[in-house]
């Protein structure tokens, strides 16, 4: 159990506009197209953001929070980065495929040990 949960057990979770006003002033356009995210990461390096409510911390992955956003409801599993910048969360370098597909297109940039096993899927 989270150590926030208890004093947050009360609290209703941000509107879209609340996570909007935290989100989005996080966000740097980059030369190249890409929609940097500056706040949290992961440790595979995909931008992270979390709020607290009913008792629990939530994370949000932001590409997926910036598809559903600005497109809409992900209609697959997975979004690929077509640019391979796991903290940019610019709905155009973003697709949704299947996580076989995502696995597949990632093979040729994982470390070498790993590229036989995932490029047989």
């Amino acid at each position: 159990k989270h150590y926030l949960a208890e004093q947050y057990a009360d609290r209703e979770p941000p509107t879209i506009e609340e996570q909007a006003k935290k989100i989005l002033p996080r966000i740097v356009e980059q030369d190249n197209g890409c929609w940097e995210w500056t706040g949290a990461k992961d440790h595979s390096g995909y931008g992270r953001y979390g709020y607290a409510a009913h008792g629990r911390v939530i994370g949000v992955m932001v590409h997926r929070w910036m598809w559903e956003y600005l497109v809409g409801p992900i209609t697959e599993k997975t979004l690929d980065h077509l640019c391979r910048n796991k903290s940019c969360c610019n709905p155009a370098h973003l697709e949704p495929v299947s996580m076989a597909e995502n696995i597949r297109r990632a093979a040729p940039f994982r470390p070498k040990k790993y590229r036989k096993k995932s490029a047989q899927i």
